[in-house]
């Protein structure tokens, strides 16, 4: 939801500056332009679970680190 608004009022603001509104992404879903670059769906989904595993880790380590 916030990525939507993000870039809703990305383009509305650009707009008002040039005539012609800018987006921020082209094809909204990073996975998207992915899959155009060439890459698998099961690659796609492997890098998002370890990226997001390693997120969760580092956030644990800093939790237990902070209390």
């Amino acid at each position: 939801m916030l990525s939507i608004t993000s870039k809703a009022l990305y383009l509305k603001i650009s707009r008002g500056w040039q005539g012609a509104g800018w987006r921020i992404l082209r094809i909204p879903p990073f996975h998207y332009r992915l899959r155009l670059r060439g890459f698998r769906e099961p690659n796609i989904v492997l890098g998002a679970y370890l990226i997001s595993s390693v997120l969760a880790l580092l956030s644990g380590y800093v939790g237990l680190i902070s209390a």
